[in-house]
């Protein structure tokens, strides 16, 4: 799974297609709030179901992988 997402240009990142296929979304403002709703949660920690788990600066990491879906 790595190497496909490598291929998809996820460059180690696990992170969701949806995240990166960003046309997939059909409610951009809808999402946008989530996303807004999702950084005030407390976490240190991100575990995708492909992919590595983010230890490191995962609120940052999140922020920084979704900053393009946020208005």
């Amino acid at each position: 799974m790595k190497f496909i997402f490598t291929c998809l240009g996820f460059k180690g990142l696990g992170v969701a297609p949806p995240l990166r296929w960003g046309f997939t979304i059909k409610d951009k403002q809808a999402f946008s709030k989530f996303i807004e709703s999702i950084k005030v949660w407390k976490f240190d920690k991100i575990a995708v179901a492909h992919g590595d788990i983010v230890t490191d600066s995962a609120k940052e990491k999140f922020s920084a992988l979704t900053a393009r879906f946020v208005n």
